[in-house]
């Protein structure tokens, strides 16, 4: 705290903290026992005793502290209370340079009016101080050189209007100790938690609440939202740019969403554009059929068979290959194309082409994602609810809450009706561009990280992954399952979602198995150092480790035992291979 000190010679300073006088609130806090409390350049602090029940304490208490001419005392004074924690009423900071500087280097019985400021800099009221200090002459004179050469950095000589980061207050619930040994700690009276670190002030527009349990949650009035973790000015300007190039790409995703509905309306009339295929007539037992929602589809009568390609088309694409072996094209005395089979000596009018390259196809057709796209939207359309709708009315500004309160209300077969989404205060009706905006909105605030219950992969992998520490929102699950509905909906109604989730995310829905290798596209570093320690010899290497992992969540270190008595159970050349089955294992499911 400070400036770095260049006298280092020790001087008495006699301090008496005689009375204060704090301003009535009425709000935060209430009249209780108020005391104070002297620091002398982060040192352990000094106490007052309490006064009893008022808000103008008398105290006349005395300090024998030692000091330096560069030394910056510190005065806080506190309101305890008997159920509760200690609060901060306000903090005042003074430079014992600048003040033997205004007194001619001799402070003799020197009474100061400070003023007392919070966390927001705000007036809260005003302690009286004394000050007994005597210097020899060379002391002064060092002191002078030193205020000459050196300007003094604590905020307040020269005046300057920018204290250091140091000098600001504490968050609210938060204050500063020290150990037995005289280290400075800090404790998280809302989280219950301690930290090294000084806890970093709220970005510009936050602000900090508590609920009605008690639960810490805080507010950005930037952009009127909520949010239950702690924001950094790291994590605040990362959410920003994100928004940035959400905004700029939303056109562009519009625009694709539409393309893909256009282009599915294209593939589904064939190769018309080419005019050959749609002006020629359909084979013999084949039907041409559309569905509801306007989709093209063919029926073979001959084989009892649906399919979404044209039959045309794959006629005119087994043109191009050759007949199989064994097989002649002949005609008839009219013209007539048919086909002679010399192996079975048989003859027939299908050609060859057509049906083996189905036969051949078959399992691979069956085994690509076109055709299991197929099948499923196939199953959708007969597990649908034909008689009546869903109508869910949301406002656009709370999008996110008023889908949350209907949908886990509506039973979940009647989810299978058609939907009808209506925006309060628009007038329209929902032939199904309404629907598909609704998805795209709901999709980007209920995936949306600051809620707490997905996260990035990566830095540089944008795909979503569940949060481990969404548990700080005690109705995680409640989302959780809301989330799964509303994707549920999105596949079950043929709709688009405006987000996409990493590929181990995706194989645990389909419950397969995870390899290490699928670590790679989410935590690179943390797969490089598990393929290290399967590459390596760790006897040799001198390595320890153990059946246990620490890791981060909100600030607070965990240990994770992957086994029973993991602490103590050392990692050897025979088991490393079990080890690191389980941390892939953990770090999936952590």
């Amino acid at each position: 705290m400070g400036s770095q000190l260049t006298d280092t010679q020790l001087h008495q300073l006699k301090l008496t903290v005689t009375n204060a006088k704090l301003k009535e609130t009425g709000g935060l806090f209430t009249k209780g026992d108020p005391y104070a409390e002297v620091v002398v350049d982060g040192q352990p602090p000094h106490k007052t005793e309490f006064a009893k029940n008022t808000w103008e304490p008398i105290w006349n208490h005395h300090f024998d502290l030692l000091v330096n001419t560069t030394s910056e005392v510190e005065v806080t004074v506190y309101i305890k209370y008997r159920f509760k924690n200690d609060l901060p009423v306000g903090s005042a900071l003074i430079n014992l340079a600048q003040l033997i500087q205004q007194h001619s280097g001799q402070l003799s019985n020197i009474d100061l009016h400070v003023s007392l400021y919070d966390k927001n800099r705000s007036k809260t009221g005003a302690v009286f101080l004394t000050f007994n200090m005597m210097l020899d002459d060379s002391a002064l004179t060092r002191m002078v050189d030193n205020l000459a050469i050196e300007p003094s950095s604590s905020g307040i000589a020269n005046g300057s209007s920018t204290p250091p980061v140091e000098d600001e207050p504490l968050p609210q619930g938060w204050e500063q100790k020290f150990d037995a040994t005289g280290r400075k700690y800090y404790v998280d009276h809302n989280t219950r938690t301690t930290h090294w670190s000084r806890p970093k002030p709220l970005p510009a527009g936050w602000e900090q609440r508590k609920d009605q349990r008690g639960r810490p949650y805080y507010v950005d009035h930037n952009t009127r939202t909520t949010t239950w973790q702690r924001p950094t000015a790291e994590n605040v300007s990362e959410f920003n740019e994100w928004r940035r190039q959400l905004s700029s790409n939303q056109d562009a995703n519009r625009q694709n969403l539409e393309n893909r509905y256009a282009n599915n309306s294209s593939e589904e009339g064939g190769s018309s554009a080419g005019g050959s295929s749609a002006e020629q007539p359909l084979p013999a037992g084949w039907e041409k059929r559309v569905m509801e929602n306007g989709r093209v589809y063919f029926v073979n009568h001959e084989h009892r068979t649906t399919q979404w390609e044209d039959p045309r088309v794959q006629i005119k694409k087994a043109s191009n290959l050759p007949l199989p072996a064994g097989w002649e094209e002949r005609y008839t005395a009219d013209g007539t194309k048919y086909y002679v089979d010399h192996n079975t000596r048989s003859t027939t009018f299908q050609d060859p082409r057509v049906s083996g390259a189905g036969q051949s196809s078959g399992i691979q057709y069956e085994r690509s994602y076109r055709w299991k796209f197929g099948q499923f939207r196939h199953l959708c359309s007969r597990a649908s609810i034909q008689t009546g709708h869903i109508k869910i009315a949301v406002s656009r500004n709370s999008v996110f809450e008023d889908s949350f309160n209907q949908i886990l209300n509506i039973p979940p077969q009647d989810l299978k009706r058609r939907l009808f989404i209506s925006f309060r205060g628009e007038e329209g009706l929902d032939y199904g561009g309404l629907a598909r905006e609704w998805f795209f909105l709901l999709s980007h605030e209920m995936l949306n990280p600051m809620y707490c219950l997905f996260e990035y992969a990566s830095k540089n992998n944008y795909s979503l992954q569940i949060n481990p520490a969404s548990y700080i929102n005690p109705h995680h699950l409640t989302y959780f399952k809301f989330v799964g509905r509303i994707i549920a909906l999105a596949l079950f109604h043929n709709k688009y979602i405006d987000k996409g989730f990493t590929l181990p995310f995706y194989k645990r829905i389909l419950d397969k198995p995870l390899t290490m290798l699928d670590l790679k596209s989410v935590d690179e570093d943390f797969y490089n150092s598990l393929k290290w320690v399967k590459e390596n010899d760790l006897e040799e290497c001198g390595l320890e480790l153990y059946f246990a992992h620490e890791f981060e969540v909100l600030g607070e270190v965990k240990i994770h035992e992957l086994k029973p008595g993991g602490e103590d159970i050392l990692v050897t050349e025979e088991n490393k291979e079990e080890y690191v089955n389980m941390m892939v294992s953990w770090r999936f499911t952590r």
